[in-house]
């Protein structure tokens, strides 16, 4: 498994997200725990000088994000993992569409 770590502007400050990368497409792997408020996952990257479609979030991907009040996915995304929001105890609000798989332990702590 390959991680690259990509800067993103959210909240008025920088934030440091790491994606998977698989062949024509990464998955949303790290978030940082520190981190406050909404964050919008983008529905692709530019990896490798290679556009990405974000296709995923994985099994803990935002795990003790407390600090995280909002979520939006995007349409790109087919699928949450398992626990990916465990521990996120200031979410909520989470805009996923009805399209995506979502573990049915998504969201448990």
């Amino acid at each position: 498994m390959t991680v690259r770590y990509l800067k993103h502007k959210a909240n008025g400050r920088t934030v440091v997200v790491g994606y998977e990368v698989r062949i024509h497409t990464c998955i949303l792997a790290d978030f940082p725990c520190d981190f406050k408020g909404e964050f919008t996952i983008p529905s692709a990257v530019c990896i490798d000088g290679k556009q990405r479609t974000v296709t995923g979030i994985s099994d803990l991907a935002f795990i003790g994000c407390s600090g995280l009040t909002r979520i939006v996915v995007p349409d790109s995304v087919l699928f949450i993992g398992k626990y990916a929001f465990s521990g996120c105890s200031d979410l909520t609000y989470a805009a996923i569409p009805r399209s995506v798989d979502v573990s049915s332990v998504a969201f448990a702590d």
